[in-house]
């Protein structure tokens, strides 16, 4: 059951052969009228088909000859004759054929489809014999109105993008546009001389060529003609993905532009400025970069040497390009430091390659190795014996006794990190005891099962010279102070920020069985009292580096007492000291001459002038680090063009 296309209701209906439109018997009329078994047509394509065979025999057809007129004047084929017998003249609508064509029920497609422009070699011209039955036609009227014919576009073989005729000449031109388009093709009019072209059709022809861009235009509207997204590049100083080609990154642009305002010419050069260290980038920094961003074309490295390929490798952890397919070319036989600075991406098979691949690794680093499980660190232990220095982050696969394992197959082990684990305890503290030739350096930074019984297993280590326990939140004075009393004389580097359960017990220890220390971070330990810190000051003279962030009790006086006992610091951070002021800050520093790194964020007061009294008393400060300080601006900057400003609201 089909819809009939005149009265839009369902019903037993016939489909013509010609134009496929569905008509109920009564609406077309005659629908017994076959010239085929199969093949029917409807009223309209029966007079067309009439039509042409009268012209092609030469005689005139009434119902062809009012089609025709009908075309040009705009009107419908009931009143055309009689409406330009009786006036002499129709005035039409601007698209005739258009409307014509809406009669017939042929309705132009919906512009989400896509249409392609006719180039003007498709058009067919004007066939002989319609343009001589035409002029018959209309001999008369022809001759009252050949001075006023104006421009008439050709039209185009598919009815839904028929041009418009905007006059009353191009008759014949119209006419068999009209025919071809009824016909699908069919029966199309035989030989036109070129030559002989009515002006108007050319004309008609100069508009369709007016008129192409417009249609072209409406080419473009289909969703798959849409640009595809632009691809996405990578700064050429810092590695990070930017939109485009662009060459650098908005930060590393303002930094290239920093000191002077840049040309054209500079602008563009600025892709070849190595910002950290003003020079150009060497021959070899180039290469490198090119490798990276092909590296999934590389099947081996050859003859680079290390030190390139460790900058590859960090360039393409930069990219997030480094997974279990360009993994291959960082494993080789001769290689003896393996880093790989994100593996987030290597699947859990690809870790057995590494040992095999590379037996004379003495340096493996693994970051963000999540999907690393024991068994495969079990097989890198086995073949990997001469390993010196081990850093697993992220390793949360990883139970405890597999790395106990990990640890025994590696007796010229000297430096441990393990960091961001859950699951390291007991087993792994003895394995590390174990160690005849000892650790030099330990870091169990976030693991969150470490405990005071862990810490506890770790007595019989000996040659410590290092040791992190950041964040490692379980841990508390009740073992860390033993510990300290043990191996505390030989420790040269202390970490235990974000410690909250340690006291003054443990500052105590400090200041009592650490005297070389160098090293001291206290970021967040805030449990501590300002005599106990100046305390600590007075047992480490040989302080160089020391971190009090959020130690909420140190103020002017402990500040002080430190400048006193340890003049050699380099590096300084009193971030976010509630009781400490700048006046305090500015009488410390003055007896810091070497002091090079300072960070005075969050405190209260900071100006510009206060600043400026502070580099002025220390003269090798070369990174100050000023967040939450408002009133500090870049007009510093232009008295100190050397200094790094981190932090200034006003940058």
């Amino acid at each position: 059951m089909s819809e009939c296309c005149v009265c839009h209701e369902r019903g037993i209906v016939e489909t013509c052969a010609e134009c496929k439109r569905r008509f109920h018997a009564r609406c077309d009329g005659d629908t017994t009228a076959r010239e085929g078994e199969d093949a029917w047509r409807c009223s309209d394509c029966r007079a067309v088909r009439a039509a042409n065979a009268a012209e092609a025999a030469g005689a005139g057809c009434e119902i062809a000859a009012t089609d025709l007129k009908r075309v040009p004047l705009g009107r419908s084929l009931t009143n055309a004759l009689p409406a330009a017998k009786k006036r002499g003249r129709v005035n039409g609508p601007c698209s005739a054929l258009s409307s014509f064509l809406e009669e017939k029920g042929i309705v132009a497609p919906r512009r989400a489809f896509s249409y392609s422009a006719r180039s003007r070699e498709e058009a067919a011209p004007a066939s002989a014999a319609a343009s001589a039955t035409a002029a018959s036609a209309n001999a008369e009227e022809e001759e009252d109105h050949t001075a006023s014919e104006s421009d008439v576009e050709e039209p185009t073989a598919t009815p839904a993008r028929a041009t418009r005729a905007r006059g009353r000449g191009g008759l014949a031109a119209a006419a068999a546009g009209l025919d071809e388009a009824l016909r699908g093709g069919e029966g199309k009019a035989k030989g036109t001389d070129s030559a002989k072209k009515r002006p108007a059709e050319a004309k008609g022809a100069k508009a369709v060529k007016k008129h192409k861009s417009a249609d072209d235009d409406d080419a473009d509207d289909d969703g798959a003609n849409r640009p595809a997204r632009p691809a996405h590049s990578t700064c050429g100083t810092c590695g990070v993905r930017v939109p485009g080609r662009i060459l650098l990154c908005k930060d590393c642009q303002r930094r290239s532009l920093k000191k002077g305002k840049a040309t054209g010419k500079a602008k563009k050069a600025s892709a070849l400025l190595d910002d950290l260290r003003g020079r150009m980038y060497s021959l070899q920094d180039l290469c490198i970069r090119v490798v990276s961003a092909n590296i999934n074309l590389v099947d081996a490295f050859g003859e680079i040497p290390p030190e390139a390929i460790d900058k590859i490798c960090r360039l393409v952890c930069v990219q997030r390009r480094l997974a279990s397919a360009t993994l291959g070319p960082f494993l080789r036989d001769d290689t003896t430091a393996l880093n790989l600075f994100d593996c987030a991406d290597i699947e859990a098979e690809s870790y057995h390659l590494i040992g095999p691949s590379c037996p004379n690794l003495t340096q493996l680093s693994l970051v963000n190795c999540g999907l690393i499980e024991g068994e495969a660190l079990r097989t890198i232990g086995k073949h990997c014996s001469r390993l010196e220095h081990v850093v697993l982050d992220g390793c949360f696969r990883v139970a405890d006794i597999d790395v106990a394992v990990f640890l025994d197959k590696l007796p010229a082990l000297r430096r441990l990190e393990l960091r961001n684990s859950m699951k390291i305890a007991v087993d792994t503290a003895r394995a590390i005891a174990a160690k005849p030739r000892g650790l030099e350096h330990l870091a169990l930074d976030t693991c969150t099962g470490f405990t005071d019984e862990a810490l506890a297993a770790l007595d019989h280590v000996h040659g410590l010279q290092s040791l992190s326990l950041a964040n490692s939140e379980l841990i508390s004075n009740v073992s860390l102070v033993p510990f300290l009393e043990r191996h505390g004389r030989h420790l040269q580097e202390l970490c235990v920020r974000g410690l909250r359960r340690l006291g003054d017990d443990f500052g105590l220890a400090v200041a009592a069985h650490c005297p070389a220390l160098a090293v001291l971070d206290l970021h967040g330990v805030d449990a501590l009292s300002a005599a106990v810190l100046a305390t600590i000051w007075k047992g480490c003279p040989k302080l160089t580096s020391a971190d009090l962030t959020r130690v909420s009790k140190a103020d002017d006086t402990c500040i002080a007492a430190l400048s006193r006992a340890a003049p050699r610091l380099r590096h300084l951070r009193l971030n976010a000291l509630p009781l400490l002021t700048p006046a305090g800050v500015l009488a410390a520093v003055k007896s810091l001459s070497d002091l090079e790194d300072l960070d005075i964020s969050f405190i209260k007061g900071f100006d510009d002038a206060v600043l400026g009294k502070v580099l002025s008393a220390c003269p090798r400060v070369a990174k100050v680090s000023v967040w939450g300080c408002t009133r500090v601006s870049r007009e510093l900057l232009l008295s100190h063009p050397s200094l790094t400003l981190i932090g200034c609201s006003h940058l």
